[in-house]
């Protein structure tokens, strides 16, 4: 299970939450609609960015497991009025690989060059900014029908 997750606060005095409720929508819907096109996004952008040429040694040792552990599970959590949904690769389908590609082993460097695009769609300021972009047209597309 991934440990990245998107959040989506939900506050009352907010002028989208205050829309919706005047729509006659059901907020957590709309909120998990948003999250969830939201993750469709980073799934899609990380399955573009994990392929061989962007791994350590152009890909030499790898056998696409990170690619097929890009995490598909689409629940949303929620704790009281903050909704989050899981992002990033599944470590229980990856182990290893992930944290090794993205972190580093204890006894060498992360290949940082190789890995920026993996690990800005995951963890980069222009990840969130298109999320919170991805989010707000999702909710606007709800309340115009």
């Amino acid at each position: 299970m991934p440990r990245n997750k998107v959040d989506f606060v939900i506050a009352k005095d907010d002028v989208l939450m205050q829309a919706i409720e005047q729509a006659g929508k059901d907020i957590r819907e709309v909120t998990e609609k948003a999250l969830k096109s939201c993750k469709e996004y980073v799934n899609s952008q990380l399955a573009k960015d994990s392929v061989k040429p962007n791994y350590p040694h152009q890909g030499l040792y790898s056998d696409g497991t990170l690619k097929n552990s890009i995490d598909n599970n689409f629940s949303v959590e929620w704790e009281g009025m903050k909704a989050g949904i899981r992002i990033g690769y599944d470590f229980s389908k990856s182990g290893m690989e992930s944290i090794i590609i993205l972190r580093g082993a204890p006894n060498r460097e992360p290949s940082i060059p190789a890995v920026k695009k993996i690990n800005d769609d995951i963890y980069g300021k222009r990840h969130q900014k298109k999320c919170l972009e991805i989010q707000e047209e999702t909710i606007l597309k709800i309340l115009q029908r």
